[in-house]
């Protein structure tokens, strides 16, 4: 960046490409603020030197939305995934980059709970992704896993299941993928076999995607999605102690992730909630969920 600003606005887009790699390894490390500050910059500066909707613009938007739905900013995310969409249907309606824009608005409506509204947009990013990228593509992987996603919160664990397991395939066989995806895609499946009432294996998925989430420092989230996820069979197996150490590990990451409470707190606080109800421990019990509902009642 400080070689190519000097150098004048017809530089515009390798100013913006460096701002966009920042901000991309900043996310890498959760750092979300400091990605988006460059994000916001390089977004304009790529619409002025490449147009609107060239590819990369979209692609930068996109990561700027995804951002955004970290840090709880949900009506600017929503607002750049439609604003972005709009101009991949009439300009790259078939394009990988559409893909990546319909499944991070599908992830946005799974999380306000909206998997009706959610579904059909992640299952038409999984069509645009196999037509753009292959069977064997982690971004194929990662689409349909959240597919499945949608299914597992939904509770149609019988469909979920098959594309949890295709999404890992792709991840344990393809060059170049981390550890802690394959660990995020172990949680979902514990999920979904806990779901499923399967809890024998369950455990062990959840065991394993804790050991690979846990070696991987920036993961807070999905090290405490995972925990909230393990802490649920916990409950299911009685083991309250144990459930508990969880959820409070889960809640420490959770409120250190964002200025503003994030859904999947909620959703931690309303597990942390059936637990002080086996305890019989009803007051308690009852502030957490009045806590969990205005923590969605705020988005």
């Amino acid at each position: 960046m400080q070689f190519w600003r000097p150098l004048g606005s017809k530089y515009d887009a390798h100013v913006a490409s460096a701002l966009y790699n920042k901000a991309e390894a900043q996310s890498g490390l959760r750092k979300w603020r400091e990605a988006a500050a460059n994000l916001e910059e390089a977004v304009p500066l790529m619409g002025r030197s490449l147009g609107p909707h060239h590819w990369r613009t979209m692609h930068c938007r996109n990561a700027l939305a995804n951002v955004y739905q970290m840090l709880g900013e949900r009506d600017k995310s929503l607002a750049l995934y439609n604003e972005t969409l709009a101009g991949e249907r009439e300009f790259d309606p078939n394009g990988g980059e559409t893909a990546r824009t319909l499944a991070g608005l599908a992830m946005l409506y799974t999380r306000d709970g909206k998997t009706d509204e959610a579904l059909p947009l992640a299952e038409e990013a999984l069509c645009i992704g196999l037509r753009a990228h292959g069977e064997k593509d982690p971004e194929t992987a990662m689409l349909y896993s959240t597919v499945a996603q949608i299914h597992t919160l939904a509770g149609r664990t019988e469909r979920a299941l098959p594309l949890i397991r295709k999404a890992r395939a792709i991840y344990e066989s393809a060059p170049g993928v981390a550890s802690w995806q394959i660990g995020l895609t172990l949680s979902q499946e514990g999920l979904a076999l806990l779901y499923d009432g399967k809890r024998a294996l369950a455990e062990r998925d959840f065991q394993e995607a804790l050991r690979r989430l846990s070696e991987c420092a920036p993961c807070g989230l999905e090290l405490a999605t995972a925990e909230s996820h393990f802490a649920l069979l916990r409950l299911q197996q009685h083991k309250f102690n144990e459930a508990d150490a969880l959820l409070a590990k889960a809640i420490s990451i959770e409120e250190g992730i964002s200025e503003r409470p994030l859904p999947e707190m909620a959703t931690t606080l309303e597990i942390l909630a059936k637990l002080r109800v086996q305890e019989k421990r009803f007051d308690d019990a009852e502030q957490l969920h009045a806590r969990a509902q205005t923590i969605l009642a705020y988005r």
